[in-house]
């Protein structure tokens, strides 16, 4: 299963490891996820100038690039649009700004609708997990103030879906 998704995203392999080279959209998406993780987490703030180019980059590399793409065009579009719809009920909730449904609809854009979601929702498993661990009385942890920031979660998210593959 696991090979399968690597395939997928543009990675040959003779078996699961070791990689024999690694290309595709799977690195872009990687790439973006780190990018706005060190910016959310530094500043608490996901930049527009890397969530905007990212989600139209994705669309045209699916439209004009079908060879590096893991997704057709109507796949980008739609997973953009679907994890966009998806974000906005936490960020109606969250009192945080927009900066994680453009970089989920970034997701959708490069990795498509079912994975982008996968991306995600072990993005807020991860983070659940983290919410409830730094809730227990050990050592005193700091509880975070405010919105959490949310990108490093997705590239958790990204990383186990990567290892995974697709769950559904």
């Amino acid at each position: 299963m696991a090979t399968m998704f690597l395939l997928d995203f543009g990675f040959e392999t003779d078996g699961l490891f070791p990689f024999e080279r690694i290309v595709g959209s799977g690195i872009v998406l990687a790439g973006l996820l780190v990018a706005a993780s060190i910016t959310d987490i530094r500043d608490r703030k996901i930049r527009n100038s890397l969530t905007y180019p990212a989600i139209g980059i994705g669309w045209l590399t699916a439209w004009l690039l079908p060879d590096f793409s893991s997704v057709t065009p109507v796949q980008s579009l739609v997973g953009c649009l679907g994890c966009g719809t998806l974000m906005l009920i936490p960020y109606a909730h969250s009192g945080g700004g927009a900066g994680d449904v453009k970089l989920a609809m970034a997701c959708g854009a490069w990795a498509g609708w079912v994975m982008a979601t996968q991306i995600v929702l072990i993005g807020y498993l991860v983070a659940a997990a983290y919410l409830l661990l730094n809730r227990l009385p050990i050592g005193g942890a700091a509880r975070p103030a405010g919105p959490l920031p949310m990108a490093g979660f997705f590239a958790a998210g990204g990383l186990m879906s990567l290892l995974l593959g697709p769950l559904a």
